[in-house]
């Protein structure tokens, strides 16, 4: 094994990667170049830590650790991994990078296919294309679930698509709601230039249930948007 660029101690080398996230193929040669399964690989690992909350690979960057923590992966190891996920993530840590899935492969996953959160952010991601009707529905069932998600999530992919449907007129009393709330964690700044911008239009025009919503929030509005203006 041509493992020289990394020290088997136990001592941790500045600038280079943790072997606990690196592909067994980037170890192994010094002329491998990362590719999309490399990724994948470092993904599973990264998937893992996060979920069992310790490394899979726990080598302390020392080759001869990691080689055997990687050979005898046992199916304890996977304990603590939620069952509809474990198949996945053992192909994604595949020694064979030919077995390791793509990207989409991944997010294909029963795991996912069964979070209403990343149905959820699967229907916002496409909101444009829904009639009426299918957004009235949504809508309802995201106000009791946004809650949930964590708030840069909300910042980056919930709150856009909330602003893009604020020109629909129909929509505005359920989603005005929902974008200002949002909008109450926001520092001036990024209020600014993510949420103010969808907002002026509907302030130049509302009418009806829309308008007694801006009335409401007039505070949090002003004071938003004075901050970020200074």
């Amino acid at each position: 094994m041509d493992c020289q660029e990394y020290d088997v101690e136990d001592s941790i080398i500045p600038l280079q990667p943790s072997l606990n996230y690196t592909a067994p193929e980037l170890v192994r040669s010094k002329t491998s170049s990362v590719g999309c399964s490399s990724d994948i690989f470092s993904l599973g690992c990264l998937a893992y830590h996060l979920i069992a909350r310790k490394p899979l690979l726990d080598c302390h960057n020392n080759v001869k650790m990691y080689v055997n923590n990687l050979n005898y992966l046992s199916s304890e190891a996977f304990s603590s991994i939620p069952q509809e996920l474990v198949p996945d993530l053992q192909k994604m840590l595949s020694a064979n990078e030919a077995l390791r899935p793509t990207a989409m492969g991944f997010t294909s996953s029963s795991f996912f296919r069964d979070d209403t959160r990343l149905r959820a952010l699967r229907f916002l991601d496409h909101m444009l294309e829904r009639d009426n009707m299918q957004k009235s529905e949504f809508l309802k069932a995201l106000s009791d679930m946004w809650k949930d998600f964590d708030s840069r999530v909300l910042r980056y992919k919930v709150l856009p698509p909330l602003c893009a449907e604020l020109r629909n007129v129909v929509m505005q009393p359920m989603i005005l709601p929902m974008v200002l709330t949002i909008a109450e964690s926001q520092d001036k700044s990024d209020f600014g230039i993510s949420t103010l911008p969808a907002l002026v239009p509907v302030l130049n025009s509302a009418a009806g249930e829309t308008l007694l919503l801006l009335v409401k929030h007039a505070e949090l509005i002003i004071n938003k948007y004075i901050y970020s203006n200074l």
